[in-house]
């Protein structure tokens, strides 16, 4: 009787060992998932983060650049009427190169690089 009581709580012992391995080699690797997704996470809250930026930037870029293609349209426009009007004169000229010049700039100077861009942080 005490082989069998001895046998039956050494299976059980190591039953249960056995099991105890299981759940902390589980937890280890649930761990390790864990602490990925948290990588995962933060960087997906830094490329957010760093985007939003770039939008808000962006938005006060296209607002100065509308404002200059208006401004210019508006120059060239005056220059043509004047030069219709007036024949020509300096000032006229003046108006449409400037405004072609403005035009030019607001379409064609690149959006200045933020300073996450330009050292190469992007995620």
């Amino acid at each position: 009787m005490d082989a069998l009581a001895s046998a039956l709580v050494s299976s059980v012992t190591r039953q249960l060992g056995n099991e105890n391995y299981e759940l902390r080699r589980e937890k280890d690797e649930l761990r390790e998932a864990l602490d990925d997704r948290r990588d995962e996470l933060e960087a997906t809250r830094r490329c957010n983060a760093v985007m939003a930026e770039r939008l808000d930037s962006d938005r006060g870029g296209r607002h100065l650049r509308n404002v200059g293609i208006t401004v210019g349209t508006g120059l060239v426009s005056s220059a043509a009427f004047g030069q219709l009007r007036d024949g020509l004169t300096g000032v006229p000229i003046l108006l449409f190169i400037g405004g072609i010049a403005l035009i030019a700039l607001s379409w064609f100077v690149p959006r200045q690089r933020r300073a996450t861009e330009s050292k190469g942080n992007k995620n």
